[in-house]
């Protein structure tokens, strides 16, 4: 099949995906070996689990070598029931199983009635025999009762071996892991990916949506030698279990707050003679859930509302009253229309006069408010308000068609505002890069589902499909465009340009708006996987595959919005050395620099394909080899419209040494790379053909007692 044909219908079936929203959450899985009290192997036990909160039950009978396995069980609290006619029946309640659990449970039957049971009540908890992964758990009281700075899941995460934080990051969760950037992590939520494709200073996570704490019913971090299913994930892998609902209704509602009257004014406040600045801090919400059929259908609910007010004190430097009218007392400046052997003549009394003003200049200057503060720097202090409304929700259902057939489905959504206002009054705003005022609008929501099949005691299918999207927009505070107001010419009009240019006034605090704003982004992605489990004799092997396709576009404003620069070269004696004084070139309109960019939108498509085999093998009762293998294929990102070149680097190509521009065609054609299959599956060869065209992983063997 041609790739561009196979691309087609991985869309048509994401996109079925989204309309459908039906998967499978991430689930754990029981193995063990029964024997009798001679130690001798047991075949055709029937073992059932039965989950004591909802009621769900998978059974499955030991095969000829005594192993039986149970994979594909939504984490939670079973009860384990051990039959075979002759003897006493073992039944051990309150078995734990977590999110990514690989259990191993061995039990000894002794001869007997049928009517004697024999209860297992050990609380000791059960031991990782079974695979080699490295992680942790972090069960949901650990979740809910520890401290976490704005109810940040991922905060816990830093507790797992080989975990560190990552200072100065863009992101308020982001972390290494073992070593490896932040954005080399996976994060999944109910076996759905999770990953956050336009992550950073826009959206503020590594994730596309970041639960509630109160939703999670647990986590796990592997972070070395995790299964050979998961792939795109150098550092490690976060797998998160939303809560789901069960025979009994059950709820909660919180409320966290923080407020200024509880603080103290802060040291420059004081300092500067202002109020103390205002803080409200507050997260609200619950959670709700319960049976629709008892033993068969059930939901769950939960909502959460951040409602920040907080501010800064900023300290910047304005001009004087006197310097917007251009007399600048003791500063020096000299006029740039008048030049004498090479110099420039002084302005008498260092005074320009209103006839040499340029109208759009002294209309700019004319933004700059008084100093409130002595003195010729930091001569201004302002209270920068900022605001973060946020609001979440996650609605889940579960139903048990059988023992045999079990769908799930899950909602979840983020919408969320947050805005820094200005040092000075509107239109005026004003601030460095990055302080000056926005308002940022990042939103993201997500279909998550599928279906489990169990095809016989030792075979069971799992289905999980995904939708995901993330929306982002760097907006100016501005409600129209002023620029035909203040006369500045030139900057093609185009949907959310706002407010002012940016404008850089060398030793003073800037005026305008941020420069790359609007900056919308958006990501989609869409996911098919499928795994299948067998239990063959002394192997548990799952097999399957992974499509995914991702889509999204980026506006790349930069300075779309124009930006002038005044450094005082204009009123210097000596033309070029910049020692005149910013604000009397941009009173005399004396640009420096001025830079104007495209705006550009580009939409860029990608696909990934992925298939793995693993195989815990019990070479002996008390020795398992796990086995893996994965080969991964990733194409390069291509513009939906072609619309992006690269050089010719290739010496025999006849536009060699030229700028060539994407087309319709192979990959190369339209990625200007070529798309490496790695059909020979050599680790050797592969890794040194794969790292810079596809993508190829081989995962080798390890060994477990």
């Amino acid at each position: 099949m041609k790739y561009q044909s196979f691309s087609r219908i991985l869309l048509f079936c994401a996109q079925l995906c989204a309309f459908a929203a039906m998967a499978f959450g991430q689930t754990a899985q029981v193995s063990g070996r029964v024997s009798d009290a001679s130690g001798a192997v047991v075949p055709g036990v029937q073992v059932t689990l039965a989950n004591q909160e909802n009621g769900f039950k998978r059974d499955t009978v030991t095969n000829s070598d005594g192993y039986f396995t149970v994979p594909l069980l939504p984490p939670g609290t079973y009860e384990i029931n051990v039959r075979k006619d002759g003897f006493k029946p073992i039944l051990q309640p309150g078995v734990v199983l977590n999110v990514e659990q690989v259990a191993r449970l061995d039990f000894t039957l002794q001869t007997g009635a049928v009517t004697d049971t024999v209860t297992i009540t050990s609380d000791a908890p059960m031991l990782n025999r079974e695979t080699s992964s490295v992680g942790q758990v972090i069960d949901n009281k650990t979740v809910v009762t520890l401290p976490l700075n704005g109810r940040n899941y991922s905060q816990l995460a830093t507790l797992a071996p080989g975990a560190t934080p990552v200072g100065g990051s863009r992101t308020s969760d982001g972390f290494s892991l073992n070593g490896n950037r932040l954005f080399q992590n996976s994060f999944q939520v109910d076996g759905a990916d999770n990953n956050n494709y336009i992550f950073g200073v826009d959206t503020n996570s590594t994730q596309a949506l970041r639960p509630s704490v109160d939703a999670i019913q647990e986590f796990k971090v592997e972070t070395a030698n995790y299964s050979a299913e998961y792939g795109r994930a150098a550092g490690g892998v976060i797998s998160v279990a939303i809560k789901s609902g069960t025979n009994q209704f059950r709820g909660s509602i919180f409320e966290f707050l923080r407020n200024d009257a509880l603080d103290a004014a802060d040291f420059f406040a004081n300092r500067n003679r202002l109020r103390k600045p205002p803080l409200r801090y507050n997260q609200f919400g619950g959670t709700v859930g319960g049976p629709i059929w008892r033993d068969h259908t059930f939901f769950f609910f939960s909502y959460q509302g951040t409602r920040i007010r907080r501010s800064d004190t900023a300290v910047v430097t304005v001009p004087t009253a006197d310097q917007r009218r251009g007399i600048f007392g003791t500063t020096n400046i000299y006029d740039p229309a008048n030049v004498v052997a090479g110099a420039r003549v002084q302005f008498v009394n260092n005074t320009i006069p209103e006839t040499r003003f340029d109208p759009v200049g002294r209309r700019i200057a004319a933004l700059y408010p008084d100093p409130n503060q002595p003195g010729t720097v930091n001569n201004y202090a302002s209270i920068v308000r900022q605001s973060d409304d946020a609001d979440q929700f996650d609605v889940r259902g579960d139903h048990t068609f059988s023992d045999r057939d079990k769908v799930f489905l899950r909602y979840s959504r983020s919408d969320r505002e947050f805005a820094t206002s200005s040092i000075f009054a509107p239109p005026g705003n004003g601030g460095a890069f990055g302080t000056a005022p926005l308002r940022n609008l990042p939103k993201a929501y997500s279909y998550a589902g599928g279906y489990t099949r169990v095809v016989s005691a030792s075979a069971v299918n799992e289905l999980r499909l995904n939708y995901t999207q993330n929306d982002s927009d760097q907006l100016a505070l501005a409600t129209q465009s002023l620029y035909a107001d203040f006369g500045i010419k030139g900057v093609p009009q185009f949907d959310g340009l706002v407010g002012l240019p940016t404008f850089n006034v060398t030793n003073y605090t800037g005026l305008g708006d941020r420069t790359f704003a609007p900056n919308p982004k958006q990501a989609k992605m869409y996911q098919l996987t499928d795994g299948f489990s067998l239990t063959k004799g002394t192997h548990s092997m799952k097999f399957g595959g992974e499509l995914w396709h991702l889509r999204g576009y980026a506006g790349t404003s930069n300075a779309a919005r124009g930006t002038l620069s005044f450094n005082g070269q204009f009123t210097a004696r000596v033309p070029g050395t910049g020692t005149g004084n910013a604000i009397a070139d941009l009173l005399l309109g004396q640009t420096s620099t001025a830079a104007l960019t495209t705006r550009q939108i580009v939409y860029m498509h990608a696909n990934n394909y992925g298939l793995y085999f693993n195989d815990n093998w019990k070479i002996r009762p008390r020795l398992t080899l796990n086995l893996g293998l994965r080969y991964e294929l990733m194409t390069r990102f291509r513009e939906r419209d072609n619309r992006h070149a690269s050089f010719d680097l290739n010496p025999g190509s006849p536009t060699y040494g030229t700028v060539v521009l994407a087309k319709d065609g192979n990959h190369r054609d339209k990625t200007f790379s070529d798309l490496d299959h790695c059909h020979r599956l050599s680790l050797a060869k592969c890794g040194d053909a794969c790292p810079t065209r596809g993508a190829h992983h081989s995962r080798i063997a390890s060994v477990h007692s």
